[in-house]
């Protein structure tokens, strides 16, 4: 303790010394008024530190020439007020006084100016830190400096704001070590990221790091040994005739320890095909002493294909494959970067135009090609067809904030729409936000886009519909009509926004329609055609249609046209039924007309692989039907399996002729259709489901929902998972996503545009996810990011509310449609922050808020159309672009 103050004493003298030193003018300095610009530098800065009284570093020491302040213009802002003057007129002398920034090379350069003060004004407004020049694209530039440089241009920036904005993304900043470190991988291949070794601290690339841990820990004898071997590899040619040597040396002292005659030349013709590894281990005849690293060298990789066998993750599945199954959606083993997300939309993309690239080579089958297309002409100018045509929607009405809703009465604005009438719920003008909805007469089932444009800003998609809000279907369903509407989805190139109208509705006398398909394939060279649609219905037939722009004229603004014409090809079972169970039927007199009907046709799947012959369907019996279109319309081939233990339910085409069927007790099987061998099963709880959707133009997978219910509060759950296998490994992956759904999730649909998973289900919600854990069919790299927000939501509002269940009166369940309109009202909620929202386990009223179906366009703008119980249509972009808050939530501070 007596040392302490001779040390105290010794500081402050060191410092006075110091600041002597600094303040000292020198002779090449310019002075105004006996005053060094040294000293200008300084009064900007804070003076000393309070806790040593060291004076602090200043960023320039010295003021030397105006091109100084040209090459490093943020000197600039660590001048006081009354420096920045004297500045001007020792650099500018009487002027005029130009300003000393940094420009774009497509700004307009600064005017002259001979007011001092109006120079200093408009520097102080234009000069900005160093870090802001090498925003524009400049991010590359920046990582060439040295890293004090950098280290001192970031700290500038912190020092004039809270917080700094990365080159690269949006992502804020708060202290300099953080943007940094995040700048030299920011938009940076992996193979080019800065990479420091875990044992020696050297620095180097990502790529050449495998180089230096080949070296590094190695003692000198083994470092000996390695360098020998790599000089070997490198002159192939000796090292071979080496190789041969030592190896016939040693085989003929085997054979000779065996007692044959072969003498050293006879193996060689045999040693060709010997790799340099495995030739070099005969050699040594023990295994090899260069350790190998801990680290894991090769993490498991969807793009790739590679599973790690060592895994803790891996798993044997049923079938004999290798299972690895990712823990959950988010990522944890990297930070998340927005440059992948842009990598991830760019491997889509090309994805899909590789498909189409390869599927123009090919030629549908003579069956397709032979379809004449004709005009459909209009039955009646105003149809009745299986639902009043005078009938209104339920109301409904966007509502931002949910405390100020009344409970006994509509809110004011609220609307009601007729049969195919839309309208714009939301409109952004400063965005390209925006909700279009339309009403199509009935609880909605099915939304299929088609694969071909109509016009250059139309597109085309069809939505099925049941007939009654209450049963869903009449008791007449097997010989009922059947509807389908065709919708337009039309794009404003002036406010870049989408909207909806219908084209016409088609009627057909085979049985209410229960699914539909489009065969999705690009036509280049028949600009009218739009595509070929396959409907299935309640009798068991599959009816294709052959759809043009030219089929059906536009006709009159005031009404839908219907139109009646029987479809180009009709698929079939004949002769279902077993001769004795005729007989049987017919002796009991109960074989009647109806009976010939076969099970309804509940999903279908058109593979659009070659010639495009093969159309498969899940019926009512569980069955897997198959029809060839090469062959016959009326003797597909039937695949049922006693066992199954379960009736198969959804059917999808992968890549290739691989189709998967989803089965009712949540199993998935992968089949080849070209021999009907099962190449894939998944059974596993929560991952399996008895829904399974597909996108080949992009993805090599499946999506798999309707898995076993979660636990998520007091309302069960259901989640999606991406199952993709892969030949390398032999094995397949199973990737969690971010979407779930209380109660039931009812349709899952894939952008070929951007690759986001939309999904809907009876808790009203539509949620929209991406996942670079989804590698495309083109992805070279796996991408490290998670996205997810929910898009709509639509709540059901009943006007007068019970409070006290104990004393007052259970009102009766509102289900009928009229009810429904008049005490029912749905909220419609965008972009809802709060995931997930309250969802009642049982509901005495029918839930219209329930959405049913979902499709995503194809062309254009990414959208996504939904529709459900309450027969509405909602039309909402898809896209992560423009949305701030889900992506400030991954890359930026809070």
């Amino acid at each position: 303790m007596a040392r302490l103050p001779s040390t105290r004493s010794a500081h402050k003298k060191e410092t006075a010394k110091r600041r002597a030193k600094l303040e000292e003018p020198e002779e090449n300095s310019y002075v105004d008024d006996g005053e060094p610009i040294r000293l200008l530098m300084m009064k900007g800065l804070p003076s000393l530190d309070s806790r040593r009284g060291i004076p602090r570093k200043s960023m320039s020491s010295e003021l030397e020439s105006l091109e100084m302040l040209k090459t490093e213009p943020s000197l600039w802002v660590r001048f006081s007020a009354n420096d920045k003057c004297k500045a001007l007129k020792r650099l500018y002398q009487e002027g005029p006084y130009n300003c000393f920034s940094i420009k774009d090379c497509n700004s307009e350069p600064c005017p002259l100016f001979t007011s001092i003060n109006d120079a200093v004004e408009h520097c102080n407004n234009c000069i900005k830190p160093m870090y802001s020049t090498y925003s524009n694209g400049r991010a590359s530039e920046f990582r060439a400096l040295e890293k004090q440089l950098k280290s001192r241009y970031v700290k500038e920036a912190l020092f004039a704001s809270n917080q700094v904005e990365c080159l690269s993304c949006p992502r804020m900043f708060s202290h300099h070590y953080g943007l940094l470190y995040h700048l030299d991988r920011c938009n940076v291949d992996i193979a080019e990221r800065p990479w420091k070794c875990y044992k020696c601290g050297y620095t180097t690339t990502q790529d050449q790091s495998d180089l230096h841990l080949a070296y590094c820990g190695l003692t000198e004898e083994e470092l000996r040994i390695k360098k020998e071997l790599d000089e070997m590899f490198e002159n192939s040619g000796a090292a071979r005739k080496e190789m041969y040597k030592a190896i016939n040396e040693q085989m003929s002292i085997a054979s000779q320890n065996a007692g044959l005659n072969m003498s050293p030349g006879d193996g060689e013709n045999n040693l060709e095909e010997i790799a340099a590894e495995k030739a070099l281990e005969i050699i040594l005849s023990t295994p090899s002493t260069i350790r190998s690293t801990r680290k894991r060298r090769h993490p498991v990789s969807l793009s790739a294909g590679y599973i790690p066998p060592d895994s803790s993750r891996v798993r044997i599945s049923n079938s004999g494959a290798l299972r690895f199954r990712f823990r959950k959606s988010e990522i944890t083993s990297n930070p998340p970067c927005i440059s992948d997300w842009v990598r991830y939309t760019d491997f889509v993309l090309k994805s899909g135009m590789s498909t189409e690239l390869e599927q123009s080579k090919e030629t549908l089958c003579r069956t397709l090609r032979e379809i004449k297309s004709g005009a459909w002409v209009a039955v009646y100018e105003h149809p009745r067809v299986h639902f009043d045509l005078e009938k209104s929607s339920l109301p409904f009405k966007e509502i931002k904030n949910a405390s100020n809703v009344s409970e006994d009465c509509l809110p004011p604005g609220i609307k009601r729409l007729k049969v195919f009438e839309t309208t714009s719920v939301r409109v952004e003008e400063e965005s390209d936000d925006f909700i279009y909805a339309g009403y199509a007469g009935g609880p909605i089932h099915t939304i299929e886009f088609a694969p071909n444009k109509l016009s250059e800003n139309e597109e085309v998609f069809v939505t099925l519909v049941y007939p009654s809000e209450t049963d869903l279907i009449t008791s007449t369903w097997k010989t009922d009509d059947g509807f389908c509407q065709f919708w337009k989805l039309c794009y404003d190139s002036t406010t870049k926004r989408q909207s909806i109208k219908p084209w016409f509705v088609l009627r057909h006398d085979h049985g209410l329609l229960l699914t539909a398909t489009w065969l999705d394939r690009k036509n280049k060279t028949d600009e009218s055609l739009i595509g070929y649609l396959a409907l299935g219905t309640s009798q068991g037939t599959v009816l294709i249609y052959r759809v043009s722009s030219e089929s059906v004229n536009t006709g009159s603004a005031n009404y839908v046209p219907v139109v009646f014409y029987e479809p180009d090809i009709v698929l079939s079972i004949e002769n279902r039924l077993l001769n004795t169970e005729n007989s049987l039927l017919e002796m009991s007199g109960m074989l009647e007309e109806e009976m010939s009907f076969q099970p309804p046709i509940l999903r279908l799947a058109w593979c659009s692989q070659g010639p495009a012959q093969y159309v498969c369907a899940s019926n009512a019996a569980g069955e897997i039907v198959t029809w060839n279109l090469l062959e016959s319309f009326k003797e597909p081939y039937i695949l049922k399996d006693l066992e199954w233990g379960s009736p198969a339910v959804d059917v999808c085409f992968q890549k290739g002729y691989e189709l998967a069927v989803a089965f009712r007790e949540r199993l998935i099987r992968v089949y080849d259709v070209t021999n009907w061998e099962c190449v894939l099963e998944e059974a596993t709880v929560r991952t399996a489901g008895s829904r399974v959707m597909s996108e080949p133009r992009c993805f090599p997978g499946l999506i798999a929902f309707q898995s076993e219910y979660a636990a998520c509060g007091d309302t069960q759950a259901t989640a999606l998972a991406y199952i993709s296998s892969d030949v390398q490994s032999q094995g397949y992956f199973v990737v969690p996503l971010a979407n779930s759904h209380f109660l039931q999730t009812f349709d899952v649909s894939v952008s070929t545009i951007n690759g986001i998973v939309a999904s809907c289900g009876a808790d009203g919600q539509l949620h929209v996810s991406a996942n670079g854990k989804m590698a495309a069919n083109l992805s070279i790299i796996d991408c490290a990011f998670s996205l997810k927000k929910t898009s709509l939501s639509l709540t059901r509002r009943r006007l007068t509310k019970v409070q006290d269940l104990k004393n007052a009166v259970i009102k009766e369940s509102i289900i009928s449609h009229k009810d429904i309109c008049e005490n029912l009202w749905l909220e419609i909620r965008a972009d809802v922050p709060k995931e997930g929202k309250d969802v009642e386990y049982a509901a005495i009223d029918t839930r219209v808020e329930s959405l049913n179906a979902i499709g995503t366009n194809k062309f254009s703008k990414s959208t996504v159309i939904t529709g459900g119980q309450a027969g509405l249509l909602f039309c909402r972009p898809l896209n992560f672009e423009g949305d701030g808050d889900v992506l400030s939530r991954k890359y930026q501070r809070k």
